[in-house]
């Protein structure tokens, strides 16, 4: 089954945001933990696995993220999301979503374009919504995607590097020094998550 990217995120020229390496170390850090509760959520589910590829599509959408675009919508096909749907979700141009997502997936938005940091009174009606429990799983996937993303967007410009259009706003030092940055990062980051549990430190940081 054939993935794809939709044609309003592949003709990218540059970053919608730029990633630094604190938004990438962050993402990181609250990553680690995040793996461990979309783990079990695979093993005994309590979120539709559908619904959460929606919620990590609606993520990506955000960034448009070419990498992580193309992985995906290859993962929401085999789940029997329609190419349109799916174009829909990482556009952000979904015309009537499912009333039992549709929280989640505006949450997941605004998720995306606080880089993880949601104000305090959105993460408190979003717990509300959906509960402790379906919460923590969907804000796991949220993580996940919004890490997944920020290593993606420099790949990304990599990639278009070497199809012959690179992004204005990049460079190859740039793009090298990400990707780079991120194999150095993630010890660091696991041992930040390791104390951050230790401590019982919140699941998100908000504003």
């Amino acid at each position: 089954m054939p993935a794809f990217i939709p044609d309003a995120i592949a003709a990218r020229t540059s970053f919608t945001r730029k990633v630094t390496p604190a938004d990438l170390y962050t993402s990181l850090v609250f990553a680690f933990p995040a793996a461990v509760a979309f783990a079990r959520n695979r093993r005994k589910p309590i979120v539709p696995h559908a619904f959460l590829e929606r919620v990590q599509l609606a993520v990506t959408a955000v960034s448009a993220c070419a990498v992580c675009s193309y992985v995906h919508s290859r993962m929401a096909l085999e789940m029997g999301l329609s190419e349109d749907e799916i174009t829909g979700y990482l556009t952000g141009t979904i015309d009537e979503p499912d009333p039992a997502e549709a929280k989640a997936l505006l949450f997941a938005e605004h998720f995306a374009e606080t880089r993880g940091e949601p104000s305090a009174a959105a993460y408190a009606a979003f717990v509300d919504a959906y509960g402790s429990a379906q919460s923590r799983i969907l804000l796991a996937a949220m993580q996940l995607m919004l890490a997944g993303n920020l290593i993606g967007l420099p790949l990304s410009a990599r990639r278009a590097r070497r199809n012959g259009a690179p992004y204005t706003d990049s460079s190859v030092g740039y793009e090298w020094g990400m990707v780079l940055g991120f194999w150095a990062m993630l010890p660091l980051a696991l041992g930040h998550a390791l104390v951050r549990g230790l401590l019982q430190r919140p699941a998100v940081r908000t504003s």
